[in-house]
């Protein structure tokens, strides 16, 4: 699956996508896009370790660190290192593997909505969690960043990051 039919690519606006998580006990949630799927899951409840799956690949998030905590991510079954999120106060800090960095920040301490943001300053995507809960969450990717060809990879760690910070605030 390539990023143009995971998302289905259009002229106009952009793209949206959703994520849901599978029962309320499990941390197991699903990225929908337009005509393919996204995985993500957290094998132990209270881990921050997670197996991820998108456009045919596996990834493996270890943490490490506890004031500044580094996230590797790992192609598997290969191991090989594609991409590192660097958790500061205010931002994450992501690097892939083609060597772009982007920030991940949110926008408020009580908004659940995340922006996206490359080196330039210009947003690339917005995340947002509308209820209260994590059960639902959307994705929203402008058409110009369709031609990067690591957006799958981007989507899975913005979404880790989401995913990983309303857990610690208890949601």
């Amino acid at each position: 699956m390539n990023v143009a039919t995971f998302m289905r690519e259009s002229p106009t606006g952009p793209f949206l996508m959703r994520w849901e998580r599978n029962g309320s006990a499990h941390r197991d949630y699903v990225l929908r896009g337009a005509e393919g799927n996204a995985f993500l899951r957290f094998p132990s409840a209270l881990s921050s370790r997670a197996e991820g799956s998108v456009d045919g690949r596996t990834y493996v998030f270890k943490k490490r660190g506890i004031l500044r905590p580094i996230v590797t991510v790992t192609q598997a079954p290969y191991d090989q290192e594609v991409a590192t999120l660097r958790f500061t106060r205010k931002k994450v800090v992501m690097e892939t593997i083609d060597g772009r960095r982007f920030d991940l920040v949110r926008e408020g301490v009580f908004k659940r909505s995340w922006s996206m943001k490359d080196d330039g300053g210009a947003e690339e995507i917005s995340l947002k969690v509308p209820a209260p809960k994590q059960r639902l969450g959307y994705v929203e990717v402008p058409s110009r960043m369709m031609r990067y060809r690591s957006l799958p990879l981007l989507l899975m760690l913005a979404w880790y990051v989401v995913v990983l910070q309303l857990s610690q605030e208890g949601y």
